[in-house]
């Protein structure tokens, strides 16, 4: 069932479409009605360089705990609907850059697996190379939940960031897959991260941006035509509705009262990615204030606006889920966090992401409660594909580990190292040459962790190592990764477990710049 709402509009162009006529053309392609899933409904929202130290829930879990305290945004419906009414993860990893992070969560495969390490550019770099997005023959979430016995529906709005610019060119309609609608049945969004118009004499931003629509809204839901090119709209501010962050959520919006339902609703918000502005109605070169408290004001207005998209949302049948793709800037760090050790980098500050999961599954008992098992961000694929009664086939998401034993209260873990990377170039997995020359690795057990940075030039090959015990319930905790354990002697707790994580990397996660 869907709750009561009133719809402002579809938000995908000055042109609006009522949410009966796109409900209309959604039945008219959805999969015939079946039983329905224990899942009900799937939302994730994605946020864009917003860490755990910009949500006001995760500053209080902390602070609790003894950490110094930060300078969290205003979060108040990220804390009350989320936070306080399901499941926070507070030991959640995802990789440390936007498009390797968006790979993760859509294929469950870890960068090597998909080939994505490292952030794709809206066009080539000046030497004509090229750095590959992803594939157009990997497995997605949303055909495994079509494939589920409930054959959901799909839709994607916001940021994609998962196509390069020659497979676009190739490939217009790389958010729906190929042939359409292998992967999403529709998409709205910026393709990249925010550009702007072409001839629009304006610098690209929030208030000038260039907008993709997979059919022209007066076709609804259908799938594009072989000949149909998706529509390429131009966005500036005013009218408000055109800030990427208030359209994304009219979009969203809009399909929940359209979608046939179950479906999954993947939400990618371009916000808090940089260029960082005053919020509309101010002019976009006002910058009467400093980059972080620009930044936390923006936060504080994407808060607002999923605000609206929950209100939307029956949490009766619909599972929610809340994640940064990363974390925070390096520009709106502030004390005591690192500003060397935010977005970009293997340390917690680049690597752990809010994610949040509420859903009627989570018995009363864990809504409001904290998680610290590790876990992933690939994690999810397996998650909702398990409770849409689903199956994996052998090699599909094989980095996947199904949440939700932790979510109905039946374990305390479900995996014992938690592993993240960056390397560059990316690279089609199914060919076995690859050429990387920079790989960075992370592996963490409950405790300890450890960084093995591998550079290969020529037949040269440089490796550093980085070891820190994360452990916080000491007066001595490291809580930001100060103390490089290998600096000086170990204790043996230290030595064992540089033992047992060095082993991982070199069995489990080889480097691929060996």
């Amino acid at each position: 069932m869907r709750k009561s709402c009133a719809i402002t509009g579809l938000g995908l162009t000055i042109e609006r479409v009522v949410v009966a006529a796109l409900a209309v053309a959604f039945a008219s392609c959805a999969t015939p009605a079946r039983r329905a899933p224990r899942a009900g409904n799937v939302v994730v929202i994605v946020v864009d360089d917003v860490g755990c130290d910009l949500i006001g829930a995760y500053e209080q879990y902390w602070l609790e705990r003894g950490r110094a305290a930060g300078a969290p945004a205003k979060t108040p419906a990220i804390d009350r609907e989320l936070a306080a009414k399901g499941v926070m993860f507070t030991q959640a990893w995802s990789a440390p850059a936007c498009t390797p992070s968006r790979a993760r969560l859509l294929t469950g495969l870890r960068s090597a697996h998909n080939g994505v390490g490292s952030v794709i550019k809206s066009r080539d770099d000046e030497r004509g190379g090229v750095n590959v997005g992803l594939s157009l023959d990997a497995r997605l979430l949303p055909q495994a939940l079509r494939e589920s016995p409930a054959g959901y529906a799909s839709a994607a709005v916001g940021k994609w960031h998962l196509g390069d610019a020659r497979t676009l060119a190739r490939f217009p309609h790389h958010p729906l897959g190929e042939p359409p609608g292998t992967w999403f049945g529709y998409y709205a969004g910026s393709m990249f991260n925010l550009q702007a118009p072409e001839d629009s004499g304006r610098r690209a931003g929030y208030y000038n941006w260039e907008k993709t629509l997979s059919v022209a809204p007066s076709r609804g839901f259908a799938l594009p035509r072989a000949d149909e090119a998706p529509i390429v709209e131009a966005m500036q501010v005013p009218p408000a509705d055109n800030y990427p962050t208030t359209d994304t959520t009219d979009d969203a919006i809009a399909l929940l009262g359209a979608l046939p339902e179950p479906f999954f609703l993947y939400v990618s918000y371009n916000a808090a990615h940089a260029p960082v502005h005053a919020l509309p109605p101010v002019a976009e070169a006002a910058h009467s204030t400093g980059f972080q408290d620009r930044l936390r004001e923006m936060v504080g207005d994407l808060d607002r606006q999923i605000g609206r998209l929950l209100e939307a949302v029956d949490a009766r049948d619909t599972t929610v889920v809340f994640l940064g793709d990363n974390g925070t800037e390096s520009r709106g760090l502030v004390a005591p966090f690192d500003a060397e050790q935010g977005k970009g980098t293997l340390y917690e500050g680049g690597c752990r992401v809010p994610m949040i999961v509420r859903s009627p599954l989570v018995p009363e008992a864990l809504r409001g409660t904290a998680c610290d098992a590790l876990v992933e961000m690939n994690d999810l694929f397996a998650t909702f594909v398990e409770l849409a009664d689903g199956t994996l086939e052998a090699d599909v998401a094989r980095d996947s580990r199904s949440l939700a034993p932790l979510l109905r209260g039946e374990a305390s873990s479900v995996r014992e190292l938690a592993y993240t990377e960056l390397f560059h170039p990316n690279f089609e997995p199914s060919s076995a040459a690859h050429n990387v020359r920079r790989h960075a690795q992370a592996v963490r057990d409950s405790r300890y962790k450890l960084l093995r940075f591998t550079t290969r030039e020529r037949d040269l090959v440089h490796v550093e190592e980085q070891l820190f015990d994360l452990a916080t319930e000491s007066s001595n905790s490291d809580w930001f990764e100060q103390r490089n354990l290998l600096a000086a002697p170990l204790s043996a707790d230290a030595a064992t477990a540089l033992s047992r994580l060095r082993s991982a990397l070199d069995h489990d996660f080889p480097s691929l710049s060996r």
